[in-house]
């Protein structure tokens, strides 16, 4: 069993801002010195040392071939699509590759109506991730070890969330979704996210409210600005946010975690109340995202 309070040392909630319908609150904490050297899927992939697959020559839904061919260790988050391939699809969990190695993982289809090649035989990175309804749900069976059942779950998000906002994609693409949505579409200024020095967010307007965290700076910008598109089609009007927001980030704190499924060299948890995810290596802190 772990808790946060040990790895989030002088953690604090900064001021508030908005982007579109969403109020979000930095989460800052001190840095621990990193034993190693961690590089994500879109890193990689602009450095041509990254190769994602299909597994032999019919490919397998629920599965792919990933390529590490950096000194990197290689990290690919929960919920982050990658595109190409027989279909595009999203990593079921955060997964953490070794240097100069090939590992199998688990992945979920977000394009339900195609399963062939178009001009790409590989994947490549892409601009979106799955949403917050989306990810909580398939946290709750992953939980609950329903492995069998998260990939009709997601097919099932998809289609409400293109019903709401009133876009159909022909192969009930995810991305196509996002990007040609007609309704839940906010102007915002990016600049409060690439200028902001936090580790992560503390998010309201989604529904429920959820943090979600990472190693560093850096990644979180980059995570959180691929993950905006879909934080604004799950708003739901209404939501309130809190007088009082550091109550979340204490019940967090103090919440305790178990062991979970691992795929590749990473430390699994999830919490033994209410849902998310947390992946730690070595002891060391990589991301968590947690829903109240």
């Amino acid at each position: 069993m772990i808790n946060f309070r040990k790895h989030f040392q002088s953690s604090t909630l900064t001021d508030s801002f908005k982007l579109g319908a969403l109020t979000l609150y930095p989460i800052n904490f001190e840095n621990r010195s990193m034993p190693f050297q961690f590089s994500t899927f879109d890193d990689l992939h602009d450095r041509d040392l990254v190769e994602a697959r299909e597994i032999g020559t019919e490919g397998i839904v629920g599965r792919i071939i990933i390529e590490n061919k950096s000194d990197d260790y290689l990290i690919i988050f929960d919920g982050e699509a990658i595109v190409g391939a027989k279909q595009n699809r999203i990593a079921e969990q955060t997964v953490i590759i070794l240097p100069k190695s090939i590992l199998e993982i688990p992945v979920n289809c977000v394009e339900r109506g195609r399963w062939q090649y178009r001009d790409r035989r590989r994947f490549s990175k892409s601009n979106f991730s799955a949403s917050p309804k989306m990810r909580v749900s398939k946290a709750e069976m992953l939980k609950a070890q329903r492995y069998e059942n998260v990939q009709s779950e997601m097919w099932n998000e998809i289609d409400m969330l293109s019903e709401k906002v009133s876009y159909s994609s022909n192969t009930s693409d995810l991305g196509d979704v996002l990007y040609n949505r007609e309704k839940y579409k906010f102007d915002y200024d990016k600049s409060l996210i690439e200028n902001s020095s936090c580790k992560g967010f503390l998010v309201f307007g989604t529904g429920k409210p959820f943090i979600e965290v990472f190693l560093n700076n850096e990644i979180c910008k980059k995570q959180t600005l691929k993950s905006l598109d879909s934080w604004m089609a799950d708003i739901e009007y209404g939501s309130e946010v809190p007088s009082n927001p550091n109550v979340f980030l204490e019940h967090f704190l103090i919440s305790e975690w178990k062991n979970d499924r691992n795929i590749g060299i990473e430390n699994s948890f999830s919490p033994s109340i209410l849902n998310g995810r947390a992946t730690f290596l070595q002891n060391e802190f990589i991301h968590t995202y947690y829903y109240f």
